[in-house]
């Protein structure tokens, strides 16, 4: 993986002295969205049959891979590895585009590592 954009405030954020991934996660996305973009509220899907059905609820954030485990990152290659070694240990969502999204808030999700992103916005494109 490799970070093609970043935002100069999350860049700000990896290098200063404290910083936190608790809001923070990888979501794949068919639509294209620039640095600073909010991404509008998922959806609830049904997954238990032969094909996802929308179930038409709009959930309070947006989903996305959690990536934080409590640890202090010193530069982008270190998140960079964190973030491969989460990506290892679940199942890549369909999407054309992979970014990095950061929110206020989050809720847990229904699949390994999935969190519900609060006021989502994207920090950083990457590429897989």
């Amino acid at each position: 993986m490799k970070i093609i954009e970043i935002s100069k405030d999350f860049q700000e954020l990896i290098n200063s002295d404290w910083f936190s991934l608790a809001h923070v996660g990888i979501r794949w996305d068919d639509r294209h969205f620039n640095i600073g973009d909010e991404i509008p509220n998922s959806n609830s899907y049904d997954i238990t049959g032969a094909a996802e059905e929308d179930q038409g609820e709009e959930l309070c954030g947006v989903c996305a891979i959690g990536i934080d485990n409590g640890t202090w990152f010193d530069s982008n290659d270190e998140l960079i590895v964190h973030i491969d070694s989460v990506l290892k240990d679940t199942s890549a969502y369909p999407g054309q585009y992979t970014y990095i999204v950061k929110g206020n808030g989050s809720d847990i999700g229904e699949d390994n590592h999935e969190i519900i992103i609060h006021n989502a916005e994207v920090v950083a494109v990457v590429e897989l």
